[in-house]
């Protein structure tokens, strides 16, 4: 048994949670919570997504499994610190398909899998197990916390938990600029690991692409030495 694919009993856990688009509702977004630090975030939907506006022939107010993955992400982002200092981070969602796709390692569809990528490069670079649960909705108080978040219902969400406050913290400029245009990224999860690299002792490895250009480079000038 390989003892860093196991979360540690003290491991810190939060919640998460997306609402589609598709919707008059203006205010539906994602919204993620930690009963351990007291804090919670929520962000709603760019337009495209709320309006369900095809872009690039993808309609992604209903592309859910992203959505939830995408929330998972900031999760383990805005926690990163808290998670690095319990040596682990288990992330309780209720989409099955993104519990698979980041399990498996793999999903049919590409940004899917950018996201599940970018999330398992930011354990490997912040040294713990990050693990995604699977839960149904409205089971405990961090779900039903995250189920008014996602909804932008306040008032709800003061009175199941008049204790927690807004995450006060520098949110991501690399996930805002991805959700604003999703596309594939190798490299995702480096890029919030370089993010991350100002204020947390993290390895972010080497950029495997530059190293493949640098070496183009050198080998085109050699020829031309030799020409």
């Amino acid at each position: 048994m390989d003892p860093m694919k196991h979360l540690p009993a003290r491991a810190l856990d939060v919640h998460g949670d997306a609402a589609g688009g598709d919707t008059q509702d203006k205010f539906k977004g994602w919204g993620v919570c930690c009963l351990k630090t007291g804090e919670w975030r929520r962000q709603t939907w760019p337009k495209f997504i709320l309006n369900n506006k095809r872009v690039r022939g993808i309609k992604y107010g209903r592309k859910l499994t992203l959505l939830e993955g995408y929330t998972s992400l900031q999760a383990a982002y805005l926690w990163a610190r808290q998670g690095q200092e319990q040596g682990g981070m288990s992330i309780n969602c209720d989409n099955i398909g993104f519990y698979w796709a980041y399990r498996n390692g793999n999903s049919r569809d590409e940004l899917v899998y950018t996201i599940a990528k970018a999330l398992n490069d930011l354990a490997d670079g912040l040294g713990i197990v990050i693990q995604v649960f699977y839960q149904r909705r409205r089971t405990d108080l961090g779900d039903k916390i995250v189920d008014h978040l996602i909804k932008g219902e306040m008032q709800q969400v003061e009175a199941l938990w008049p204790e927690g406050v807004e995450w006060a913290g520098k949110p991501s400029n690399v996930l805002r600029n991805w959700i604003e245009q999703p596309r594939v990224m190798v490299d995702l999860g480096r890029r919030l690991l370089i993010e991350l690299s100002g204020n947390l002792n993290v390895h972010v490895g080497r950029d495997y692409r530059e190293d493949i250009r640098r070496q183009e480079s050198q080998r085109g000038a050699k020829r031309l030495r030799v020409e």
